[in-house]
């Protein structure tokens, strides 16, 4: 049988759940959304979610609220290499 694929009309946003990580990103900027790579020195890199297309409005502007809170907050973001 050959393989289903999902119309394309229906890719934009499709997903229900999703894991995000706190981190910084390229910039060294604080970012809430995926693992873009692990550098040499073990630091995860954060790329954010808003051009990911599979990702939900809803969850993109989750991410944009806990990254301000993050922000915000006096405490440093977890680092895994500790």
């Amino acid at each position: 049988d050959p393989i289903i694929g999902t119309p394309e009309d229906a890719i934009t946003g499709y997903r229900n759940k999703c894991e995000f990580t706190i981190g910084q990103n390229t910039a060294g900027e604080v970012e809430v959304g995926f693992v873009q790579h692990v550098d040499s020195d073990m630091n995860q890199v954060i790329a954010s979610s808003d051009e990911v297309p599979h990702v939900s409005a809803a969850m993109k502007k989750l991410c944009a609220v806990v990254r301000d809170v993050v922000k915000a907050s006096p405490f440093p973001i977890y680092d895994r290499r500790r």
